[in-house]
């Protein structure tokens, strides 16, 4: 489909009594995002968070909704949001992963099977092409948790998942990393999904563009201003870099995730490379505040962009000088960050040497051989 009407979705965090609380809030974005025609709806990182609350007691709900706005009274009962009531331990134990771990390990089955249900539903409903938000999942009780999103397609079957690759030291304690990058097909167009700091790696986007994905979505949940904003400019980098369309979902409001952090903002937007973009900023629309609930739906053509990789006057996409970008080829093949080859830039067995034995090559200008030195150099 090369022309279509996409919707992308700015949620608010609230505190609901029970999950069809949280289904009418999602029913509601889509019925409004029928009326527009949408043919794909994005929904932010972490949305489906609000699926938890109504598994604990009546008493927590209360208190929550009652202390939700205050950042002392999240903190205090943060470690509580995920108990299920009097079959989780109600101690709080430090944080939020401690008690995502006692439910995923406890009841994995429950937000599962609540989460396609639900996603699944809609999708049928509403005849459209969802990204549900992404969240903590487990399939079953013989597989490790994942922060992973579904993408339903509009006769409710799953077209696809992506679990995301670039964990938080929190989320590292309770889930396994992705490891593959997924082009996902769809009545649409292919799409590839970025949870949140994944888009922050260019890698990641590249791998997606060479698989002929059509359009980048990123799903965000950031706290304050400047980490939604390094990411914004981090998604409108990849989008232009690699000519594709961009949506990218939003979650604001309390933040239940890490309360010792900043509100969740974002703006959500539909994105596409600067030069085809009315103001020359890659922001095709986007919602005007950091913190309100909203959404975009409008217009977007995959034919346009098609004819841009052929006619633009720089035309990223042909003009890539391969030759130049050839000696990354060994470096990813050894499976060296950046911080590894800074530090270690000739010792390819740096992941054996004990701390405070890194050794530099002093005869190198500024003490550092090239990053891209092979085996052979």
């Amino acid at each position: 489909m090369s022309e279509f009407v996409a919707c992308t979705v700015q949620q608010q965090v609230k505190i609901y009594d029970i999950p069809l609380e949280y289904q009418a809030d999602i029913f509601q974005f889509l019925q409004m995002a029928q009326a527009k025609q949408a043919k794909l709806v994005v929904l932010p990182a972490l949305s489906p968070l609000m699926l938890v609350p109504p598994l604990a007691s009546q008493t927590k709900i209360a208190q929550l909704r009652k202390k939700q706005d205050t950042r002392s009274g999240i903190a205090g009962l943060v470690g509580k949001l995920f108990s299920k009531s009097q079959e989780v331990s109600g101690e709080e134990q430090g944080g939020i992963h401690e008690e995502v771990v006692a439910l995923l390990e406890n009841h994995p089955g429950e937000i599962y099977d609540a989460y396609i249900d639900l996603f699944s539903a809609a999708a049928l409903k509403y005849q459209m092409t969802i990204v549900a938000g992404s969240f903590y999942l487990r399939e079953n009780e013989g597989v490790p948790s994942t922060h992973v999103s579904y993408v339903f397609g509009p006769n409710g079957m799953v077209l696809g998942r992506q679990e995301k690759i670039h964990l938080t030291g929190r989320e590292r304690k309770f889930c396994q990393a992705g490891q593959v990058l997924q082009v996902i097909e769809t009545p649409i167009g292919k799409l590839g999904i970025l949870i949140e700091e994944d888009v922050l790696y260019p890698e990641c986007s590249r791998i997606l563009a060479y698989n002929g994905v059509d359009m980048l979505i990123n799903l965000s949940a950031c706290s304050g201003k400047p980490t939604f904003n390094q990411m914004r400019n981090a998604f409108l980098a990849r989008i232009d870099e690699n000519s594709l369309l961009g949506l990218q979902s939003c979650l604001v409001g309390n933040n239940l995730i890490e309360p010792e952090g900043d509100r969740l903002s974002g703006k959500a937007a539909l994105l596409q490379p600067f030069q085809l973009s009315p103001y020359g900023d890659g922001v095709l629309y986007e919602v005007g505040s950091y913190n309100v609930e909203g959404f975009i739906a409008e217009p977007v053509s995959l034919e346009a962009l098609r004819e841009y990789w052929v006619q633009a006057r720089d035309r990223v996409r042909q003009d890539m000088q391969m030759a130049v970008f050839s000696p990354l080829v060994d470096i990813y093949r050894r499976q060296r960050t950046l911080d590894q080859v800074y530090w270690n830039p000739d010792d390819s067995s740096h992941q054996n040497r004990p701390a405070g034995q890194n050794r530099v090559n002093s005869s190198t200008s500024g003490g550092l051989v090239s990053p891209f030195a092979t085996d052979e150099d």
